[in-house]
């Protein structure tokens, strides 16, 4: 874990945050690694709002460096050894990346999306010549100011209360406040609007604005209500996630070569196709994966009763056939022959037109058909800490027997990052409780 980052040696990476399924960080990344002349590496989402839970689920899967988004930005800031400037005056970091001493650098790379999808306004007129309006006092609304104050623009912010907003930024006499009614009134004043609120409150549409205005949408993938922005031209904040992205990108291979403009043109044409593009089916079953002793079957029993599923327990289904436990299955048949019924049973589960929480063994993932399958599925890594591996009961668990639990595990993380759409931290946390952010995640 206390690897320097040269090229080629970045491996995997992950996005912190809650919520995070449908987050666009590892297509993002995949392009970028795509695009560029950099090996492939390997990118998670990390489904939490517990910055330490987060940090030692990165220690435990080698991540090296980390995307962060709601509600850890602050907390990521907190926890860093170093942090960059840009980062300590928005008091917010959005990128991780680990150091050679073990610990991690705090940055932020906002402005740098913003300075992106600025430059594709740019393209038509200077922005030096621009008046530019910030609806919003978040972080992303720190951010954009950030970024306009960089490159001397004259800002106002629009926002009922200024709690959010940077101390070092509120006191630049550059920055005006003003009142959320009267900017709402005098937009059609302004060359860019930056929007940064969360929604599009009806009571603050801005359906005067004209063709001759442009606004940038910090947020991307949602319904915006017809004519709230009038007839200005909206660039979404696709451009934006591109351009913090790749900042980040270039901190990790730092060597010319890579993501130049066309590149990232291409890059974002690409994410806009996906974006685009007529979204899958959701998935009918809900896969829990995980080492021996996450609590699989114990939070998929509870993930039923609250979604109205059915659930399935791969073991206890392939125990009740067989009419043996499963270390009497290892000991008569062989690994191999254990391996055959589970894969037999969970193609049966799977085909089933009746939505259900599956549990699987812990082993299971490392079956090619069934990798195949769980990619069908809405798959959870849930992922337990190193010290609560030696705790394992090893009774009816015969590969416990063989091998010493941190090893086996350490065999299995490449198998359960291949097929795991999330993975969601253990620790402590009670079964209900996570239970409880598996059915948030299916109404998300």
């Amino acid at each position: 874990m206390t690897e320097r980052i040269e090229r080629g040696t970045v491996r995997r990476g992950a996005v912190l945050g809650k919520p995070i399924r449908h987050s666009l960080s590892p297509n993002l990344f995949n392009l970028f690694w795509q695009t560029s002349n950099q090996p492939n590496g390997q990118y998670l989402r990390m489904h939490t709002d517990n910055i330490e839970l987060a940090l030692e689920s990165c220690r435990i899967l080698d991540i090296q460096f980390a995307s962060v988004t709601h509600p850890l930005k602050q907390a990521a800031l907190e926890a860093s050894g170093s942090v960059s400037p840009t980062a300590r005056k928005l008091g917010a970091a959005n990128s991780l990346r680990l150091q050679e001493d073990g610990h991690w650098h705090g940055d932020n790379t906002d402005p740098d999306g913003v300075h992106f999808a600025l430059e594709q306004i740019n393209r038509s007129q200077p922005m030096s010549d621009r008046t530019v309006l910030i609806f919003g006092a978040g972080g992303a609304a720190n951010a954009a100011a950030y970024a306009c104050l960089e490159r001397h623009i004259p800002v106002s912010i629009a926002c009922r209360s200024t709690g959010k907003l940077s101390h070092e930024l509120a006191g630049d006499d550059r920055l005006t406040i003003m009142d959320m009614k009267d900017a709402q009134d005098h937009a059609s004043d302004f060359d860019v609007i930056i929007w940064t609120i969360p929604d599009y409150p009806a009571q603050l549409a801005l359906t005067g604005l004209q063709d001759c205005q442009h606004v940038l949408d910090a947020r991307y993938g949602f319904q915006r209500p017809s004519g709230f922005f009038g007839r200005a031209t909206v660039l979404d904040g696709l451009s934006w996630l591109v351009g913090q992205g790749a900042a980040f990108f270039r901190q990790l291979y730092p060597e010319p070569g890579g993501l130049d403009e066309d590149q990232l043109d291409r890059v974002q044409d690409r994410l806009r196709e996906c974006r685009s593009s007529t979204p899958a089916a959701a998935p009918r079953h809900i896969a829990l994966i995980g080492f021996m002793g996450a609590g699989k079957s114990t939070v998929g029993k509870i993930v039923a009763e609250k979604t109205g599923l059915s659930f399935a327990d791969t073991d206890a289904i392939i125990e009740r056939r067989t009419g043996m436990q499963i270390s009497r299955i290892f000991s008569t048949r062989g690994e191999a022959g254990f391996r055959n019924l589970e894969r037999a049973v969970l193609a049966e589960l799977h085909a089933s037109p009746h939505p259900s929480v599956l549990a699987l063994g812990g082993g299971a993932t490392g079956q090619p058909e069934i990798q195949h399958i769980l990619q069908n599925c809405l798959t959870i890594w849930l992922l337990r800490d190193l010290d609560s591996l030696q705790q394992v009961d090893p009774s009816n668990r015969p590969l416990m027997n063989r091998t010493e639990p941190t090893t086996l595990f350490k065999s299995r993380i490449p198998d359960y990052s291949r097929v795991a759409h999330v993975v969601l931290p253990v620790g402590e946390t009670p079964p209900e409780e996570i239970a409880r952010e598996i059915a948030g995640m299916l109404q998300a």
